[in-house]
């Protein structure tokens, strides 16, 4: 089993004979603070895990502790991506109420005037103002594969 520390929250990775438990989809997760130096990597976590981590990891602690940081701008965040399909859902807190939520996807984008389609690997879209139950659907949806809902909730 492996553990991920943060401060006296301690999320667990169970894996049984090398597969994740359940019929999951590999999802990597990360935790980035301003505060602290570097990511926190979660690994890979199963769909059942994207809600517990983004709810065990303390918030207002990390805000509090950028109180008197001169760049306001570099928000503390989490990212779930899906490794099947590249998918993935940046969770960016403001103040505890607030919070941006941004989406990154592969997509064809058109380019000259719409005659040619490129693939963008890393397409994102980003909507801000939103509330904590606002990131709790955007995550059950990454993590059910219900990209519809993601692309209409996050233009």
């Amino acid at each position: 089993m492996k553990t991920f520390d943060f401060g006296t929250y301690v999320i667990a990775e169970e894996k049984n004979r090398g597969r994740l438990v359940g019929n999951s989809t590999p999802f990597q997760a990360i935790f980035y603070t301003p505060s602290k130096p570097g990511f926190m990597e979660f690994g890979t976590i199963d769909e059942c895990q994207i809600i517990e981590a983004f709810e065990k990891i303390p918030w207002l602690e990390h805000l509090w502790e950028m109180h008197d940081r001169k760049d306001k701008d570099d928000l503390p965040f989490f990212m779930v991506e899906n490794r099947k399909n590249r998918n993935g859902v940046v969770v960016s807190a403001v103040d505890g109420k607030e919070w941006h939520i941004l989406y990154v996807r592969p997509k064809l984008v058109k380019r000259f005037l719409g005659l040619f389609e490129i693939k963008n690997n890393d397409y994102m879209t980003e909507v801000k103002g939103q509330s904590q139950e606002d990131v709790r659907m955007c995550l059950k949806a990454l993590a059910t594969n219900n990209l519809k809902f993601l692309d209409e909730k996050i233009q």
